[in-house]
């Protein structure tokens, strides 16, 4: 048990909610915890932290914690940091209280819970900030800018992203700046700065070399960048990379939805049939230790389903269509965060009315927030809805309105 605490005491100063530093000590720990070197280390890890171990019994745990959640098996991974956080509190333990709740409100961003994420980032920060170390305080920048994007809160995630930035490049930690500018680029696409935008997100990408979960996000934002250009040869190229980190990562969902990324780019090039059968594998795809019920995973199946009734939408099968993006937002509610859940209400709504079983007031309110920067698409709606000729809009734009022109045109 030396050899155990002292492997600990070397990681523990240095463990923070990073997937590279919880994996090393999990690593560094498992031969340890087994009766043979080498032997699969998550039982007899768990059986010694039923036994307590005092400071570094927490620290392990939390670790644990860190790297379940990061192989996505979520039900593990929260109950070990919910344990970690008690006994972290217990010893006061500012450095682990501080990772604990910013790993849990990751976990609760990821899975839409915004009031739970807010909490735990607020805390986590709190705890961060008495420690005076920089790292956890970025990530829960970081994270909250996260949270603040997916419920469309776009300038306070711009914001939070920034401090983020600020403080990286302050105290010249580099693979920080990286995570920040990946961050930050996302924002600057949805502003449609473009070209600034891909500055970010070419140099997260320069310095995330040889950490293969920091290249998985890298190419994923990639791909969304010129998914929205759009450059359909390019976003495929990104998407499938980002595909193949990730399985490596083991973190089955990111993959999952980096294929709809796929999906898309041959909806859009006219391969339906490929689009469809990706989506069908996201769709009945599920990583171990994930159960049907989970809620990250339902959010892809959401999205999903929507790009199953687009493909039936574009062949003009309308009842098929409803179907599919009837599925989806039965998945999508306070999932996907409002921006996906109005695309989807927009599809059904324009599938209702093309099948005479909706009519015009529906489409336009759930059309607003898809298309709230093109307000000429909004505008030529409301006349087709009156009974004008359809004028093709020009294919730029939002997913949504590229596929609008087919979509009219197919029924």
């Amino acid at each position: 048990m030396a050899e155990l605490t002292n492997v600990l005491e070397a990681h523990e100063h240095s463990l923070q909610t990073d997937f590279g530093a919880a994996e090393a000590l999990i690593l560094d720990a498992a031969p340890l915890m087994t009766a043979e070197p080498g032997a699969p280390a998550l039982e007899p890890m768990r059986a010694t932290l039923a036994a307590g171990q005092g400071p570094l019994h927490s620290a392990l745990m939390a670790a644990l914690g860190i790297h379940l959640l990061h192989l996505e098996h979520g039900e593990a991974a929260l109950d070990l940091l919910h344990k970690s956080l008690a006994l972290a509190e217990d010893e006061g333990n500012d450095k682990l209280i501080a990772n604990t709740h910013l790993s849990l409100g990751q976990w609760h961003r990821w899975t839409c819970q915004a009031d739970a994420a807010a909490k735990h980032l607020d805390r986590g920060m709190v705890a961060a900030k008495r420690t005076g170390e920089p790292g956890p305080v970025i990530l829960g920048h970081l994270n909250r800018g996260a949270l603040f994007l997916r419920m469309g809160e776009v300038r306070q995630a711009k914001l939070a992203f920034e401090d983020a930035l600020t403080l990286s490049r302050r105290l010249g930690l580099v693979a920080m700046e990286g995570m920040s500018r990946n961050a930050r680029g996302k924002v600057l696409m949805r502003e449609g700065r473009l070209y600034e935008a891909y500055a970010d997100l070419s140099a997260a990408l320069a310095v995330a070399d040889g950490h293969v979960t920091g290249m998985a996000q890298c190419h994923r934002e990639h791909a969304e960048y010129f998914l929205h250009v759009p450059d359909h040869d390019q976003a495929r190229t990104y998407a499938s990379a980002a595909v193949r980190y990730f399985v490596e990562a083991e973190q089955q969902r990111s993959a999952a939805e980096c294929k709809l990324i796929i999906a898309i780019c041959d909806i859009e090039y006219g391969n339906l049939t490929s689009g469809a059968e990706i989506a069908h594998s996201v769709l009945h795809t599920l990583s171990p230790g994930w159960s049907r019920g989970d809620l990250q995973f339902r959010s892809s199946q959401a999205f999903a389903d929507m790009l199953l009734g687009n493909v039936e939408h574009l062949q003009g099968n309308l009842a098929a269509a409803c179907r599919c993006y009837g599925n989806a937002l039965d998945k999508a509610t306070q999932l996907l965060g409002p921006r996906r859940e109005s695309l989807i209400r927009f599809f059904l709504s324009l599938a209702r009315f093309q099948s005479k079983k909706g009519d015009a007031s529906g489409i336009l309110a759930a059309a607003r927030p898809v298309f709230a920067c093109e307000r000429r698409a909004g505008e030529r709606l409301a006349r087709w809805f009156d009974g004008e000729p359809w004028q093709p809009l020009a294919a730029q734009g939002p997913y949504a309105l590229r596929l609008l022109n087919r979509m009219v045109a197919s029924v």
